[in-house]
């Protein structure tokens, strides 16, 4: 009887989580069979890997100019997914294996290969793998939200402390989305 008391306990606490993470998502955006899923929850990197790990995705694969520009029009026109948590939202890039080599989490070390998403902004180039707040130095990147609003903002990449807390991006494979379109 105890036994199936913490059965129910446990399946009703996973429910209850993927229920908020499923409803703390603001307006998602398909394109082809794939889910963008925008989240404003405030998160680590790595937590936010996981939370995308759980939904049967994974951190946002941005590695063409159309799916960076598909993505930052989604970001200026849903009125809700500006002013993000923490200033910017994460995706899947990171150079935390090897120092200056931005490879993309749960794609088996697919490198970055389009350089034009990095942030100019402020005069500051990125990544610049500032060490001013870690001795580890930025190893996470995130679609930095400058210049910040009532602005436009560019939602350009920016290499951050994965300890940082932010927004973050989930990409869902054959979500069922439906229509043609792929974004590279």
């Amino acid at each position: 009887m105890r036994h199936n008391i913490c059965i129910r306990l446990v399946i009703m606490a996973c429910v209850l989580h993927l229920s908020s993470l499923m409803n703390a998502a603001a307006t998602d955006l398909c394109d082809g069979d794939t889910l963008y899923k925008f989240f404003k929850i405030k998160k680590t990197w790595d937590s936010a890997r996981e939370e995308c790990e759980f939904l049967g995705g994974r951190l946002a694969f941005i590695n063409s100019e159309s799916t960076h520009e598909k993505i930052r029009s989604h970001l200026n026109s849903v009125g809700n997914l500006m002013n993000s948590a923490g200033k910017g939202y994460w995706f899947g890039l990171n150079d935390i294996d090897n120092e200056g080599t931005y490879t993309f989490v749960g794609t088996g070390g697919i490198e970055l290969t389009y350089d034009a998403g990095w942030s100019s902004e402020r005069g500051r180039q990125q990544p610049n793998n500032s060490m001013k707040k870690d001795p580890n130095g930025q190893d996470c990147v995130q679609l930095w939200e400058q210049p910040p609003s009532p602005q436009t903002p560019k939602w350009n990449f920016d290499d951050a402390y994965c300890s940082n807390k932010k927004g973050y991006i989930c990409e869902i494979q054959n979500s069922g989305c439906g229509g043609g379109g792929n974004l590279g």
